[in-house]
């Protein structure tokens, strides 16, 4: 979770919120591990990822990237070339909302990680969200 955490804040850094692949295997060094965090992040719609159509010309800049073809089946393995973009989701904006204050991050990992070996996205989300409702004095 950390790293899906770190690549979203990583994301969100950059103009429009868009990267281009190479760029993003460029900042994390073990490419496989990556591969896989993004995989995942893609199929819990926390970034989409968009292809370039190659009959279109020369690859867009961030600028251009709405003309993007968003594919959400595709797997992430095969896109990991020059012409593919990145972008943050509106679920992938919430998780970072809820994750965003460091010790609330740090305070929810260790709780959950004290009480149980490992809890599913949904799960972790919700804690996230019940400690900030806290913190805010809103009821549960």
């Amino acid at each position: 979770m950390d790293l899906i955490r770190e690549i979203l804040f990583h994301l969100e850094e950059l103009p429009q919120g868009l990267v281009n692949a190479e760029d993003l295997s460029s900042k994390f060094n073990d490419q496989s591990v990556l591969d896989y965090h993004l995989e995942l992040m893609r199929q819990s719609q926390l970034i989409q990822v968009r292809v370039w159509d190659e009959e279109q010309g020369s690859p867009p800049n961030a600028a251009t990237s709405r003309y993007l073809q968003l594919r959400p089946t595709i797997t992430f393995r095969e896109t990991i070339v020059d012409w593919s973009y990145i972008s943050i989701s509106w679920s992938g904006h919430e998780f970072l909302d809820a994750a965003r204050d460091e010790t609330l991050w740090n305070k929810t990992t260790k709780t959950i990680g004290e009480q149980v070996k490992s809890v599913s996205f949904d799960i972790l989300i919700s804690v996230l969200k019940n400690e900030l409702r806290t913190r805010l004095g809103l009821p549960l």
